[in-house]
This record gives structure tokens, sequence and C-alpha cells, in this order.
């Protein structure tokens, strides 16, 4: 009886033993892999503001046209269209001189975009509208670069 108790007491402890270093193994493993995904979201994290970063510094530079002054597509041809628009690109010093180059030519394409509005056309979903048709129509007239956005700063029709 008593190799018995001896037997039941070494048991006892090895297998409080393995326990004990089971639950070591799982907490490390746990804990690695928990660093592993903390260390992953640190590491992407700073990747996603570098490239934020680099498109802040990306400057936009305005392109300004002189205003403009058009007859509006209405019945009559009694109302007409005042705006002066700026044009936005990046900073470009190819695409700078090609505008400047063909100032002309993209005054003209604005006003044939102009002339076949109407009034009603140029509600506030209307001029945005009309900005995506001003930026395509002179970005086909365009080698060096693209323009990438299109400014009023003013608007008067009447």
């Amino acid at each position: 009886m008593g190799k018995e108790k001896k037997e039941s007491k070494i048991d006892k402890g090895s297998l409080f033993k393995t326990i004990i270093i089971v639950f070591i193994a799982v907490g490390i493993a746990g804990g690695s892999f928990f660093a592993g995904i903390m260390l992953d979201k640190l590491v992407l994290s700073k990747e996603t503001n570098k490239v934020e970063k680099s498109k802040d510094e990306v400057k936009e530079v305005m392109f300004t046209l002189d205003d403009f002054l058009v007859n509006l597509a209405d019945k009559g041809g009694r109302r007409y269209l005042k705006a002066k628009i700026c044009l936005g690109y990046e900073e470009d010093k190819k695409l700078s001189a090609e505008l400047e180059e063909n100032k002309l030519k993209i005054r003209d394409a604005i006003i044939n975009v102009l002339r076949t509005k109407k009034t009603g056309d140029l509600n506030e979903n209307g001029t945005e509208k009309l900005k995506i048709e001003i930026k395509d129509t002179v970005n086909m007239l365009l080698n060096e670069g693209k323009i990438t956005n299109v400014y009023f700063s003013d608007i008067l029709i009447q």
C-alpha cells in the first residue's frame, strides 16, 4: 500500500508540472502572436502615413484664365454667363509652359463648352458636370500632363 501512495503522488506531481508547462507554452505562443499582430499594424501604419505624406507633398498649381463672358444657349439669346476659371494641376514646369503656350486654344475650347449651356444646366449639380466637361476638354488639348481640377472663382448668370 505504501508504494501506491508514492506512485499517486508522483503522478499528481508530474501531471501538475505538465499542466504548468502547457499553460506557459500557450501563454508564450499567444503573447508572440499578439506582439506579431501589433508590430504588423505599427509597420503598416507607418507605411500608410508615408503614402499620405507623399500625396500631401504634391503641390497643386493654379493656372488662371481671364474672365469669360458668353451668351448661353437659352431661347432668345438674352441670357449670358460671366465666369472666372482657374485650372488646377500638379506642379510641372512642362505643363505650365504648355498651358501658357496654348492659352488661346484653351480659352476657345472652354468658350465653346460654355456656349452650349442653358441657364437650367448651371445649378449645383450642373456646375460640377460643367467642371468635369471643361477638364476633359482641356486635357484633350494637352500633351505634357493633365489638369486635375477646375475652379470657378467668380460665376454670374444674367
